[in-house]
């Protein structure tokens, strides 16, 4: 029961909660009100799936796990390269994302078959390493998989919907986003490649322009892809954002070996 309360309070809370505070990711709580200013820029790093399926076999933890983990960890790489002024203080270093949550729906044939809603997770980035940051993702999405916040969250917009609300949602989604760095995916693609007008399709990179950053990982035909479509108003350096996640991969997959020897 205590869990659920907790669960109704965060859900009912999150529009006028505290705002995440890495400068050097995300300025929007220097600003009065959410806006999209127009300054984006996309690069893309792409890897072989098979670092993430044996880091997962040598850990245990889950895809999605492992790459919310090895994303804070780059991000916390990224603002201690950048100095970032929150780091030298005592105060907690806080970075939240909404992820798309999938849930479940009767097939209608000829309708769009999508049900989706957008919660709100805390990034492990405080933690200062990999096997802290990979237990901590593991708990947040574990807790969030079985908690009440999923269903609430359709129901309360299903519910404002239907009664005309939705300007009142509208308004009180944006505030939340407000508070919130990222936009964050993680979407399993088709494991062979697709023929596509007659040309094989050797490669799968998507992206969205988004208000807030938008961070999408996806999987094709053995290999994963990390899109980013970035800020650089508050993320000045884009290209060191992904030379940090290629090493915080590399320093997963080294953990990863030694955690395999020991077994």
């Amino acid at each position: 029961l205590n869990t659920v309360l907790k669960d109704i309070k965060t859900v009912t809370s999150l529009a006028n909660g505290p705002f995440d505070n890495l400068e050097t990711i995300n300025r929007n709580f220097k600003k009065k009100a959410l806006e999209h200013n127009g300054k984006r820029v996309r690069v893309d790093f792409e890897f072989d799936l098979s670092d993430i399926k044996n880091i997962r076999k040598a850990t245990g933890f889950t895809i999605n796990d492992i790459v919310v983990a090895l994303f804070a960890g780059a991000c916390r790489n990224y603002c201690e390269k950048m100095k970032d002024p929150i780091l030298g203080k005592s105060e907690t270093i806080k970075m939240t994302g909404l992820a798309p949550f999938a849930e479940p729906r009767g097939m209608r044939p000829g309708k769009i078959q999508n049900k989706m809603v957008f919660v709100h997770f805390a990034f492990p980035i405080a933690y200062k390493t990999i096997k802290e940051r990979l237990q901590a993702a593991h708990e947040e999405f574990d807790h969030l998989k079985r908690s009440i916040q999923v269903p609430l969250l359709s129901f309360i917009t299903e519910t404002g919907t239907k009664l005309g609300l939705e300007a009142a949602l509208t308004a009180e989604n944006t505030k939340i986003w407000h508070r919130t760095s990222w936009v964050f995916s993680n979407v399993p693609g088709p494991q062979e490649r697709m023929v596509v007008f007659g040309k094989e399709m050797v490669s799968f990179k998507p992206f969205y322009c988004n208000v807030l950053h938008q961070a999408i990982f996806f999987s094709y035909a053995g290999r994963m892809s990390l899109g980013l479509v970035l800020d650089t108003e508050s993320i000045a350096k884009p290209k060191l954002l992904v030379e940090c996640f290629k090493q915080e991969l590399e320093d997963a997959k080294k953990m990863a070996s030694l955690e395999s020897k020991e077994q």
